[in-house]
């Protein structure tokens, strides 16, 4: 009887726990929404994803929640600014703005090769503009582009491709190899080079010709 009393507490702080856990308790005091977005990150349940440049996330906000959901933080905190969100998978939750210029969403991927390996420094750049970043080494990269912007992504010994970000937050790509032969690299002697840039006439010397030659030392007796 008492096991089982036992087993029945613990299963309902249990279940308390994982209600509380989802929901947010917290006070501040004239601090900014960043601060606050971060305040909450660290209860250890919710993430947020925001550009740290957007004007409205220094408004500074004073509040007090106690186990609320957190639709009601989130549409409490960003009255009276241009700040909206999106709740996303695994409990992230993306920032964005209606301002008109301010208008940009946190993109993550991958790029990987035909056989789904990750590739790394792969370009990846923001069509008409310099904003860009490139793959680490597991093909992973995270970049803040305009909502309706267009990446093009590019890498040695693959087809570039154009991407339409079209306000999605994750994009995983895949890129295919290229069937073009890479042009014919000539060694010169003072480095090297591709042959549709050379000029001048090349002879070629094999390491057999080299060796077949007389050493001469300028300083020999």
């Amino acid at each position: 009887m008492k096991l089982t009393l036992f087993l029945a507490v613990f299963c309902a702080i249990q279940a308390t726990a994982g209600l509380s856990a989802q929901t947010v308790t917290l006070q501040v005091n004239d601090a900014e929404i960043s601060q606050v977005l971060s305040s909450i990150e660290k209860q250890g349940y919710y993430r947020f994803l925001f550009n740290s440049r957007l004007k409205d996330m220094k408004t500074r906000v004073s509040a007090e929640f106690s186990n609320a959901d957190i639709t009601e933080v989130l549409k409490q905190l960003f009255s009276g600014t241009s700040l909206t969100y999106l709740k996303l998978d695994n409990n992230l939750v993306a920032i964005r703005s209606n301002n008109p210029g301010e208008a940009d969403i946190r993109v993550t991927g991958r790029v990987t090769n035909e056989a789904g390996e990750g590739i790394a420094a792969v370009s990846i750049m923001v069509k008409g503009t310099s904003r860009g970043t490139v793959t680490d080494l597991n093909g992973n990269f995270a970049l803040t582009v305009p909502e309706n912007a267009t990446l093009i992504v590019s890498a040695i010994g693959f087809n570039t491709m154009e991407v339409a970000v079209s306000n999605r937050q994750v994009l995983n790509l895949k890129l295919e190899s290229s069937t073009r032969k890479m042009d014919e690299v000539v060694v010169i002697g003072y480095g090297a080079a591709s042959k549709r840039d050379l000029t001048g006439s090349i002879a070629k010397i094999s390491g057999k010709d080299i060796a077949d030659k007389p050493n001469v030392n300028p300083i020999a007796s």
